[in-house]
């Protein structure tokens, strides 16, 4: 759905997809064409992207098993918009506009964290994205790491040049174990893997200076690269 003006984000749903078929050329074009559109109409959606994942050695993480991201922007209820985005996918695959060779790896609803969110549409302009998971290692931190990570960590990585911008997110449902939170950082280079090269190269020099809380961990990174959207 069209918005006239800056909406603010409620929640986002993040569907790792993939293609199990033979016929991937012809999943990535109704992929892109009816299946995003189809979730672009949905009363609770503000704005629909798509990435493809770029496989880059300097995360030193193994292949995540899937070969795009949907990043579906609610605009209101975060629970009734997931529920919405759940019942449009059964709906697509049992009627005759889905695809049975299109794979739904992971899905998840986030709500926005801290002080650093943003606007439906505010990433039109991004070529790609890195989704960390990130956590505190010593639970009875977590508030203290949690303000290290808002007025330290994302003005650091923000001040690097690697990103346009960059927001922090928490699983509406948190895990027993594992990252509840995760930063999605906004890459504006032309060339997605620069923004990994660019953030690793200041990370010595941050770290000497003790600007790394010794509770932050991060968890699975996935590095990708717009392919269309918003919707």
């Amino acid at each position: 759905m069209g918005q006239d003006g800056p909406v603010d984000v409620t929640g986002l749903v993040v569907l790792s997809v993939r293609c199990v078929g033979s016929e991937c050329e012809e999943w990535e074009q109704w992929s892109r064409g009816p299946h995003l559109d189809r979730l672009a109409d949905l009363r609770h959606v503000g704005a629909v992207s798509r990435a493809s994942v770029v496989p880059e050695p300097k995360l030193a993480m193994p292949g995540p098993g899937f070969s795009h991201i949907e990043l579906i922007e609610l605009i209101d209820d975060v629970d009734a918009g997931a529920t919405d985005v759940r019942a449009a996918l059964v709906a697509e695959r049992a009627g005759r506009d889905g695809r049975s060779d299109h794979a739904v790896v992971r899905g998840e609803a986030l709500v926005p964290h801290g002080p650093h969110t943003t606007e439906v549409g505010a990433r039109a302009s991004s070529t790609g994205h890195i989704l960390a998971d990130v956590l505190c290692t010593d639970h009875t931190l977590e508030l203290e790491w949690d303000r290290w990570y808002d007025d330290v960590h994302l003005p650091d990585m923000l001040a690097t040049g690697a990103f346009a911008g960059g927001s922090r997110w928490r699983r509406r449902l948190r895990p027993q174990w594992g990252a509840a939170h995760v930063t999605l950082y906004d890459i504006g280079l032309p060339d997605v893997t620069d923004a990994v090269d660019r953030s690793a190269a200041a990370m010595p020099d941050l770290v000497a200076a003790g600007r790394k809380h010794p509770c932050h961990c991060g968890g699975p990174t996935v590095l990708v690269e717009r392919t269309s959207g918003p919707g």
